[in-house]
């Protein structure tokens, strides 16, 4: 991980550039735990890759620094959750701490029945969002509406479950059940939890949820074991503050698996001035340029360092005749054909903390007090 030469005028510490890996406690909000890290690390530009409920536990990835200008690649990744669900009962959230609006006796349930009902909300399927839920409707948050007693409809959106496993079954008056779930971004838990229960007529809600891991096929994972308690933490900043670094992942590991380019010092600087580069001089990993349209990583020469995100394009006569005066420079596109745009860079040549080939320096940009608009509270 690359960290800014600008030291926290408070703390005298580097400020944090990375990703932290959170162990959510019940009972706090995700913008709860954002502020404590805030206020752990001494930084404002502190962001996260997506929500859990106060009631529920698990991972949250938070963003600190430039890591706030990569939560979108994050915020899209598949999810996977250990869920609690109580049959017999169904209420206005979809879970047990709802409002009871009905309760049907379902002591004759068994695992097998449960199982039974698995098979048809695995795969893509469509899934309608509850109520308490983050989405708009005419200009509002659904759960806004919802506190209001207002219920409106809701299209069904289309969700992938790759996995959909019964852990346990305890019987009952109201049975009890644990299961598992891999599933994409924007799947509700709540209502797999309710759907469960209606495909079996007896009604369900949600009773308990833990995250335990965050990731992409073939890509970068974050698990339990990568996860800190806020209480740690707080620990840390208290008495060691200098191994708050260490806790911090690296941007590079936002981009595992995708297609990626070590530049040269040359290209590096090129990048950092916006510039475009041709595709064909570039040392890729694959040996050859992805495929126009593709997002990519461009890194520095030793691979250590996240310094843009790019996407390949085709650049048309116009644009080339814009830019036919700087042709002549190394390291620039061909006249007309693919290029390599970049969408985000990610350091600036200033005050030093690492340096390249030729002995010019790569830091982090530094905080502007801006919000980006991808993923920051």
């Amino acid at each position: 991980m690359l960290a800014s030469s600008q030291m926290n005028s408070r703390t005298n510490l580097p400020q944090p550039h990375g990703f932290v890996v959170i162990d959510k406690p019940a009972g706090i909000t995700s913008h709860d735990v954002v502020a404590r890290i805030r206020r752990i690390f001494r930084t404002k530009r502190v962001g996260h890759t997506g929500t859990l409920d106060p009631q529920a536990t698990g991972i949250m990835v938070v963003c600190l620094g430039t890591a706030t200008r990569l939560a979108e690649y994050l915020s899209a990744s598949s999810k996977t959750y250990r869920a609690g669900i109580t049959f017999g009962i169904t209420t206005s959230t979809q879970d047990i701490w709802g409002d009871t609006l009905t309760e049907t006796p379902a002591d004759h349930l068994t695992a097998e029945q449960v199982e039974l009902a698995l098979p048809a909300l695995r795969g893509d399927i469509l899934q309608v969002p509850p109520m308490v839920s983050a989405l708009h409707h005419e200009g509002r948050r659904l759960y806004d509406l919802a506190r209001e007693g207002v219920e409106v409809e809701r299209d069904a959106r289309p969700i992938h479950v790759s996995c959909l496993d019964l852990v346990s079954f305890v019987p009952g008056p109201k049975p009890e059940a644990v299961i598992d779930v891999s599933c994409s971004a924007g799947a509700y838990i709540r209502t797999i939890a309710h759907d469960i229960g209606h495909s079996l007529g007896c009604g369900a809600a949600m009773s308990s949820l833990r995250r335990t891991e965050v990731g992409s096929v073939g890509g970068y994972h974050f698990g339990l074991g990568d996860a800190y308690t806020l209480d740690t933490l707080k620990d840390l900043a208290e008495s060691e503050p200098l191994r708050l670094l260490d806790c911090l992942l690296p941007l590079t590991d936002a981009v595992v698996g995708w297609q990626s380019a070590k530049l040269t010092p040359e290209q590096v600087l090129l990048t950092r001035q916006g510039r475009f580069l041709d595709p064909t001089l570039i040392n890729w990993d694959s040996g050859a340029p992805p495929p126009v349209g593709q997002r990519c990583a461009l890194l520095s020469s030793d691979g250590e360092t996240l310094v843009a995100i790019a996407e390949i394009r085709i650049k048309s006569e116009s644009e080339a005749d814009a830019e036919e005066e700087n042709e002549a420079e190394d390291g620039k596109t061909a006249e007309t054909g693919p290029y390599v745009r970049p969408l985000k860079v990610l350091v600036t040549e200033e005050r030093a903390s690492e340096k390249t080939g030729d002995g010019k320096v790569l830091v982090t940009e530094e905080w502007a007090g801006e919000k980006t608009g991808d993923g920051q509270e």
